[in-house]
This record gives structure tokens, C-alpha cells and sequence, in this order.
């Protein structure tokens, strides 16, 4: 009884910490492609990057509303809310946008370093926030095992007879057949 107890405890309490998150994915309108290192805001200075996959994983607590703010660069921007990405099967798609830009200004001459290290000092205060912020990070490392040649033996060992050789390294002759043929992938997450 007490095992059972603590059996759905430990399922409540998974069930209870995975809730916690969420996790969709962005889309491209026309192509139905992922949508690469798209910016989803949760608050004014808090927001999560889709990987390169478009997906992406936020806590609920961050969330101050019950919105997200999507934007990336050649895509309208998109507020949703939570209940609409939800209902889309966790899906958010993106319409393509194309900024054209107004006036340019060209000029013959070439500022040198000093020229331009003023006007950045100039304009700091209307370029850049100086108040303190909270950024979340996340890194996916991808890494492929791809052997050409992979050998094991067992040439001496305390306690075997040399029948008992035979027969492991023979085991161990299949397995490492078994891993030269898999197409193995590892992905090593960070989130931060």
C-alpha cells in the first residue's frame, strides 16, 4: 500500500513539475518550414530564442500575461496567447514580411575610428538599455558517431577459460558490427 502511495506521488509530482513548461514550434506560413532562432518575448525584458529546429521551451511562471510575442527578422511579427497555441496543436506560424527601406543616405567619405567611436557615445542612451535584465540562454550541441573501424577483444582475463574467450569476444565482435552499422546522434541541451 505504502509502495502504491508513493508510486502516484512520484507520477503527481512528474506530472506536476513537466506542466510547467511549454513547448511549441514556429512555422513558416507558405513553406511550412521551421522558422530558425525566432525571439518569443514573455515579458517586457524576458524571452526564450527557437532553436534551429523552431522549437522552443518556456516556463509558464515567466509568462507576466497570458501572451507571447513572436518575432523574427523577414516574418510579421505575432502576439498569441498561450489558449490559441494550444488549440494549434503547439504550432505557431509565421507570415513573411519584407521591410523595405525608406531614405538612404550614402557618403563619399570614410569616417575613421575616432569619428565613429563619438557618434556611438553620442546616441548610447537612445541605442542601448543600461538597466539590469534576466536573459534565458539554451545551446543544443549535435554531435554524429560514425566509425569506419571499431574493434573489442578480450585477450586475458582472471577466471575465464579460453572457450569463455571465444565466445564473449565473439558477443563483442557483433556488438561493435551493431554499432558501425547504427546511425547514432547525440544532442547535448543547455538552458539557462
Amino acid at each position: 500500500m505504502k509502495k502504491n502511495i508513493f508510486l502516484l506521488s512520484l507520477f503527481l509530482l512528474t506530472t506536476f513539475v513537466t506542466a510547467q513548461n511549454f513547448t511549441a514550434k514556429i512555422i513558416d506560413a507558405t513553406t511550412n518550414e521551421a522558422v530558425p532562432f525566432a525571439s518569443v518575448q514573455t515579458a517586457e525584458y524576458k524571452g526564450v530564442i527557437s532553436n534551429e529546429e523552431g522549437f522552443f521551451t518556456i516556463n509558464l511562471e515567466d509568462l507576466e500575461s497570458n501572451e507571447l510575442k513572436i518575432s523574427c527578422l523577414g516574418y510579421a511579427s505575432r502576439t498569441i496567447t498561450s489558449k490559441a497555441i494550444m488549440d494549434n496543436n503547439y504550432i505557431i506560424v509565421l507570415d513573411e514580411f519584407i521591410n523595405e527601406l525608406g531614405k538612404v543616405f550614402l557618403s563619399t567619405s570614410t569616417p575613421n575610428a575616432l569619428e565613429i567611436i563619438e557618434k556611438v557615445n553620442r546616441n548610447l542612451a537612445k541605442n542601448y538599455n543600461n538597466e539590469n535584465q534576466t536573459l534565458n540562454f539554451f545551446h543544443r550541441n549535435t554531435a554524429y558517431a560514425d566509425f569506419d573501424r571499431f574493434e573489442a577483444k578480450v585477450t586475458k582475463a582472471s577466471g575465464m577459460r579460453k572457450k569463455q574467450h571465444e565466445g564473449v569476444n565473439k558477443s563483442l565482435d557483433s556488438l561493435t558490427q551493431n554499432i558501425i552499422n547504427s546511425n547514432t546522434v547525440y544532442f547535448q541541451d543547455y538552458l539557462g
